[in-house]
């Protein structure tokens, strides 16, 4: 073991204030933005089910829905890579509903296509669910939504005074912004469609996913003069989830938020670790009486700060999943990803070391002649 982890093993009750303020930091992190990240995949949650190659969009409407009116969906079987082009028509429903409870809670509904080969079908979904929705009234509901109604598959749900029969639930990436999938055919008890209805997006099947790029390309250099954009599934929500994230009242607070933890958790951690290290200037004198050079000093120094970033960046993951599993139970969701982890660890790392090149100034100032006093 090295002499830095002997003295923090030995001092410990020096350096726990430092390892819980970066560990508080850190899940801080994790629940704003565990709750931003969550929010960001729910954006875009069923634009990540659509089983299209390339999204036409309306340029002016890049992350956000307009009707799609310059072409139609068959105009585009003149390029010679289209395999398919397929309308996709945004529907929704939104109703409230009261509780047995007495409390009232939103009915989120979104429609989908149940027809075969539907790209607009959510691919995580079971073809089961595909032919239960073909029936009218057949509806899927999320699973916390039957939690709160107290209800199962087979009992019914009223929506405008409509039952609809439950045939199935599901869960994530759906239930965050709807908790209700219904076909069109349901959607039509409730509105009415045409026959004309210009789509929201255009969705394309390609022959040869290997000329993708140029697929794009090609039909972004066509369709640019009409307005349209042809974008890759991933980039279309990404930018969707961008967009709807910066117009999200709270962003900015949180953001700001962020920030000023930061700042406030870095001048509290170096002044934590500086209190611990005064305790220790008869060491560093001792050390420095020895013949150790200031460079080795410093070293050892900075490597305290490192093992109490290690175990402030262990304390915080370890805290942040104890709090995701008790706030599921209360429905609130705090999505923990390895890229997540990563780079809070990361910047809690930094943190614990940018605090120890702040303490730096003790040691360098340290002399042998302290031993004396």
């Amino acid at each position: 073991m090295s002499l830095a982890r002997d003295t923090i093993g030995y001092e410990w009750r020096r350096y726990v204030a430092a390892i819980s303020i970066i560990a508080l930091t850190g899940l801080i992190f994790y629940l704003l933005l565990g709750m931003l990240l969550n929010q960001w995949r729910s954006f875009s949650a069923f634009e990540r089910e659509l089983n299209a190659d390339i999204i036409v969009n309306s340029e002016v409407a890049t992350a956000r829905y307009r009707p799609i009116t310059q072409l139609r969906p068959e105009n585009f079987y003149l390029h010679p890579e289209i395999v398919s082009a397929q309308p996709y028509l945004r529907f929704g429903l939104i109703e409230r509903t009261r509780l047995e409870s007495g409390e009232f809670t939103l009915l989120r509904a979104v429609v989908v296509d149940t027809a075969d080969g539907a790209m607009s079908f959510p691919k995580s979904l079971p073809d089961r669910s595909r032919s239960l929705l073909r029936n009218t009234g057949n509806i899927l509901v999320s699973e916390r939504l039957l939690a709160q109604m107290e209800l199962g598959t087979g009992d019914f749900i009223n929506i405008s005074d409509r039952p609809n029969r439950i045939v199935g639930a599901f869960t994530a990436p759906f239930d965050n912004r709807a908790n209700i999938i219904m076909s069109i055919q349901t959607y039509r008890l409730y509105r009415g469609i045409s026959q004309d209805t210009n789509p929201s997006l255009i969705l394309l099947e390609i022959n040869n996913l290997a000329d993708l790029d140029q697929t794009i390309a090609e039909l972004n250099s066509w369709i640019a003069q009409y307005g349209l954009i042809a974008l890759r599934p991933a980039e279309f929500s990404r930018s969707m989830s961008l967009t709807a994230l910066r117009d999200t009242p709270n962003f900015l607070v949180i953001f700001y938020i962020v920030i000023l933890v930061v700042i406030v958790a870095i001048l509290i951690a170096a002044q934590a670790l500086r209190s611990a290290i005064l305790a220790m200037r008869s060491q560093f004198a001792t050390m420095k009486a020895l013949g150790i050079p200031g460079w080795r000093v410093s070293l050892f120094t900075m490597e305290i700060a490192f093992w109490t970033g290690i175990l402030g960046a262990v304390t915080a993951i370890s805290s942040a999943l104890l709090c995701q599993a008790i706030l599921l139970k209360f429905n609130l969701t705090i999505l923990i990803t390895g890229q997540l982890v990563v780079l809070i660890s990361g910047a809690l790392m930094a943190m614990a070391l940018l605090a120890g090149l702040l303490c730096l100034s003790i040691v360098l100032r340290v002399k042998p002649v302290e031993l004396l006093r």
